[in-house]
C-alpha cells in the first residue's frame, strides 16, 4: 500500500490519501462511546457528598419510636412522610448530582478560531496522519474516497469515540478506526481548553485519492465497496 498524507491548513484538516484497505462492513463506521473515566470518578464524588448531606437531614428528622402493630394512624402517617421526604430528598439528589457532573463538551472543526484549540487539534490531527502513513505507507489502492471523522476525547486525552460522516466507501472505517485507537490516548488539554470543556469532539476531514498508476499495479476486485 502507498499512503501519502498532508495537513490542508494550521486547524490540520487531515487529508488522505490512501490506496488499499479491505471491503468492510458499513456498520463499523457508528458511534461506540465509551464513559469517560473522569466523569464517571466525578459522579461518584458527586453521589457521596450527596449521601453524607440527606443523612444529614434525616437526622434533623423528627425521631419516631420503632414501627409497631399499635401505631396509631397518627403516627403511620408522620411515618409515611418521613418515608416519602427522604425518598425525594435522594432522587433530587441524584439528579442535581448527575447534572452537576455532566460534562461540557464543545465541538470544534478545522475552522475554530482560537489559537489553542486550533494547535491542540493540529496535533491529534497529526498523530493520526503519522501512524497511518506508517502503517499504510506501502500498499496501494485505485479508488477515491472522502468524509470526516469525529474523534472524542477527554480532557486527559483518553479516546472516548470515533464515528464518521458520510464516509465513501464505508470499507475505511474500521481500519482508520483501529488506527486513532492504537494512537491514543492524547496529549490532556491545555489549561486554556480545560477552562473551556471537559471533552472535545473534533472533526477531521478527509479525503483518499488513487495514484496515477495504481490501476496499472490493482487488481480490480480491490476496489469493492466503492462507490
Amino acid at each position: 500500500m502507498t499512503l501519502r498524507t498532508t495537513i490542508a491548513d494550521a486547524a490540520s484538516v487531515a487529508v488522505f490519501m490512501l490506496f488499499s484497505v479491505p471491503a468492510l462492513a458499513a456498520d463499523e463506521c457508528g458511534s461506540r462511546y465509551v464513559d469517560d473515566p473522569m466523569q464517571a470518578q466525578q459522579v461518584a464524588a458527586a453521589l457521596a457528598k450527596l449521601e453524607a448531606e440527606t443523612n444529614a437531614k434525616i437526622e434533623s428528622l423528627p425521631k419516631l419510636p420503632p414501627a409497631s402493630a399499635s401505631d396509631s394512624d397518627s403516627i403511620r402517617a408522620q411515618r409515611l412522610k418521613q418515608e416519602r421526604t427522604i425518598a425525594m430528598w435522594r432522587e433530587i439528589g441524584r439528579k442535581i448530582a448527575y447534572q452537576e457532573s455532566r460534562p461540557h463538551i464543545l465541538s470544534i472543526t478545522a475552522n475554530v478560531e482560537d489559537s489553542v484549540l486550533k494547535a491542540y487539534l493540529a496535533k491529534v490531527a497529526h498523530k493520526i496522519q503519522s501512524a497511518f502513513l506508517e502503517q499504510y505507507g506501502k500498499s496501494s489502492f485505485a479508488s477515491n474516497g472522502h468524509g470526516t471523522m469525529i474523534v472524542r476525547v477527554s480532557s486527559t486525552g483518553v479516546l472516548l469515540d470515533v464515528e464518521f460522516q458520510s464516509p465513501r466507501p464505508p470499507s475505511l472505517c474500521r481500519p482508520m478506526r483501529s488506527v486513532v485507537g492504537r494512537v491514543a490516548p492524547f496529549d490532556a488539554f491545555p489549561p486554556q481548553v480545560l477552562a473551556k470543556a471537559d471533552q472535545l469532539k473534533m472533526a477531521l476531514e478527509f479525503s483518499f485519492e488513487p495514484m496515477k498508476d495504481a490501476s496499472a499495479s490493482v487488481p480490480a476486485e480491490s476496489s469493492a465497496g466503492t462507490e
